[in-house]
This record gives C-alpha cells, sequence and structure tokens, in this order.
C-alpha cells in the first residue's frame, strides 16, 4: 500500500521492528497516554547508545575487561556475565577500534565484538521499565 503526497495512514502494531521498517513517525502510547513521539531514528536515540558486546577469550579477564569498558567516554551500564562484559555507549560502531586496542593494551584477549544498534522495543523498555511482550 502506498500513501498518496500529504497523505497520513495511521498503522497500530504490537511488533515494533515491523513500526520500524514501515513507518516515518512513531508514536508511544503507554497506558492511553502519549509518552513518545518522533522517528524511529529520534527515538532509538533516546536510548542510552549501542550496546557493545566483547567476548573474551579467558574468563579470569572479566574483571580487568570491565574496567577498560569502564573507562570508554561515555560508556554506562556495564555488565558482567562470564566471559562476556557488555556496556553501551553512544557511536558504538566507532568506538569498538578503541575498545579493541585498550583491552590488548591491558593484556585483555578476545575472542570477538559485537554492536547492536538499539530497537523500538529498547526504546519501550527504557521508556516504560517493561517490555511490550510484558504489557500485552
Amino acid at each position: 500500500m502506498r500513501a498518496e503526497q500529504g497523505t497520513t495512514v495511521v498503522l497500530t502494531t504490537h511488533y515494533l521492528d515491523e513500526a520500524d521498517a514501515a513507518a516515518d513517525r512513531v508514536v508511544v502510547v503507554d497506558h492511553g497516554e502519549v509518552i513518545a513521539d518522533g522517528t524511529p531514528d529520534q527515538l532509538k536515540g533516546k536510548v542510552s547508545g549501542d550496546l557493545v558486546t566483547v567476548e573474551l577469550a579467558d574468563v579470569a579477564d572479566a574483571s580487568a575487561a570491565a574496567g577498560v569498558a569502564a573507562r570508554m567516554p561515555g560508556a554506562q551500564d556495564i555488565e558482567r556475565a562470564d566471559d562476556i562484559v557488555r556496556f553501551r555507549v553512544a557511536g558504538g560502531d566507532t568506538v569498538t577500534p578503541e575498545v579493541v586496542r585498550a583491552m590488548d593494551s591491558a593484556g585483555v584477549r578476545l575472542r570477538g565484538t559485537r554492536v547492536q544498534r538499539p530497537t523500538l522495543d529498547d526504546v519501550f523498555l527504557t521508556l516504560t521499565g517493561r517490555s511490550l511482550r510484558d504489557a500485552a
């Protein structure tokens, strides 16, 4: 379905990946109240950064890796779980090379890294404190 110029199509959905792909503008409603309004990218930008995951070659390096993550400018929500360290940071794709260099300098051997951009599900969770699946 293609709307003509100047036409507004309203789609209500609980499938936020569908809204992300199809919508120019997203309005988040919670308990009948508008709690957010903007483009999908604007809303995702309100989440505190990309999720950077660092997989360690040795679980013994987890403490040192978490310390390196904490020193990254703007790093937030640092979590350790066995041989994984996760944290949020703005521009995760551009920070990752710096993270790898800092880990190497600290003697932390890596198995891999991954960067995940926020999703509209992350936006909903940030705004409401629960996932949409919990809210339904």
